[in-house]
């Protein structure tokens, strides 16, 4: 029955022998204590996943390979296998006279010799008077007399000679197979136990180029090592994934804000458009591009004003950095007061203020000179007048000099001017002053 069944799924049974080594190199992979097939099947969580079935079924898998010479012999002889089974009755039968067989296979030359004057013994058995004829043949007779056991045991058996005769294509079959079926006896248990995994041996089969693909990559490139070993980012990207999908279905504007945006400690060179923005981490400012350049995007000064103060050396023109304050120098282009020693120095002439990180003298300081630098903040004010008051209460203070136009005024209580006070008389609907 297992033979039978290997047979009928040899077709299997050869895809799996041709692939054997990849078929091991999966199982050896399956057998370690952290498997990366099986990391990355867990991780994948497929509804239906044929390396799960591989590894499900890695006991069936590691026995067809630990016993892959005798399957690749069956697959050898599946014809000759196919055969016997077909034949499993004529076989049973030999089997049952094996010692009459014996016997004949020792007159053969004789049995052969009866079966050629078969016409002749007939016709003695027809015609007595000849058997005077046969007197004259006294030796031959004798001949016959001297293997009269043989004859004897040849005519008990002639139905099993007659059943050998009519089945010795299949015995000449049988006995030129003897060293296969050998074989096959040999790996009885084994042939048992790839029968009773038929379905598994099919299905791995079926896989066979997926299986060759991740055999293929664990021994090469091993992508699926890789991906095992970072399984946690694995994991979190999984579990980030409409986060993920939300950034690729948006990725041109992604894209463009990393275009437009940059952190650096010195101001970008290349791909630059109006508009982009970069944080300067030295100055800690944020700068925007324009035409005419990079410029802050808001004050470099912390509030309205702030002050630095150097120390010159012999000859020195540039200032910028850490003062004697340890407070690094940052203004507005423009927006900055510098003296010498006191004496204030013309912007654009006695000094240079557009960097925004260093002022720079037309000549070079005295050694000892003290340079002292007021920045200043850059905001606006909205326009602020009455007509921007459209509720809540004026304090008494704020209402001084001459006001009009003013209409629907109310008041609560008396309202001093001057020395007088101003009042309402509501018994007479009048307004007095007293």
């Amino acid at each position: 029955t297992n033979i039978n069944t290997v047979a009928t799924n040899i077709g299997s049974v050869n895809t799996v022998a041709t692939d054997i080594s990849k078929v091991i190199a999966v199982a050896n992979d399956l057998a370690e204590a952290v498997s990366e097939v099986e990391t990355v099947a867990d991780d994948l969580n497929e509804a239906t996943s044929e390396i799960d079935t591989v590894a499900t079924n890695i006991t069936n898998v590691n026995n067809v390979g630990n016993n892959i010479s005798n399957v690749n012999t069956v697959a050898g002889i599946s014809g000759n296998v196919t055969t016997v089974a077909g034949n499993n009755t004529n076989i049973t039968t030999v089997a049952g006279i094996s010692s009459n067989v014996s016997t004949v296979a020792g007159i053969s030359s004789d049995v052969t010799s009866v079966a050629n004057d078969a016409t002749d013994i007939g016709t003695v058995a027809t015609d007595i008077s000849n058997v005077n004829t046969v007197a004259g043949n006294n030796s031959n007779i004798n001949t016959v007399a001297g293997i009269s056991a043989n004859v004897t045991t040849v005519a008990g058996i002639s139905s099993n000679v007659t059943a050998v005769a009519g089945n010795a294509t299949n015995i000449n079959t049988v006995a030129g197979n003897n060293s296969n079926i050998s074989t096959v006896a040999g790996v009885s248990s084994n042939v048992t136990t790839v029968a009773g995994i038929s379905s598994d041996v099919t299905a791995v089969a079926g896989d066979a180029t997926d299986i060759g693909t991740v055999a293929t990559d664990l021994a090469g490139s091993d992508n699926i090592g890789t991906v095992a070993g970072a399984i946690t980012n694995v994991n979190n990207v999984g579990g980030s994934i409409a986060n993920v999908n939300t950034v690729a279905s948006n990725l041109s504007g992604v894209n463009s804000f990393g275009e437009r945006y940059r952190v650096s400690s010195s101001a970008p060179s290349t791909s630059l458009d109006v508009g982009d923005l970069y944080y300067d981490t030295t100055l800690d400012a944020m700068r925007v591009y324009g035409s005419s350049g990079w410029q802050n995007a808001g004050s470099s000064v912390n509030g309205t004003s702030e002050r630095f103060n150097y120390t010159a050396t012999g000859g020195q023109t540039t200032f910028t950095g850490s003062d004697n304050n340890g407070n690094t120098l940052a203004y507005d282009a423009g927006f900055i007061d510098v003296y010498l020693n006191g004496s204030k120095l013309l912007n654009g002439t006695d000094v240079t203020v557009t960097s925004g990180t260093s002022v720079v003298l037309a000549s070079g300081a005295t050694a000892g000179d003290v340079v002292d630098i007021v920045t200043f903040g850059t905001f606006s004010v909205a326009t602020l007048n009455a007509s921007n008051l459209t509720s809540g209460t004026v304090p008494d203070g704020r209402i001084t000099g001459a006001y009009t136009g003013i209409t629907n005024l109310t008041m609560s209580g008396d309202l001093a001017i001057n020395t007088d006070t101003l009042f309402v008389d509501a018994s007479a609907d009048k307004v007095g002053i007293g």
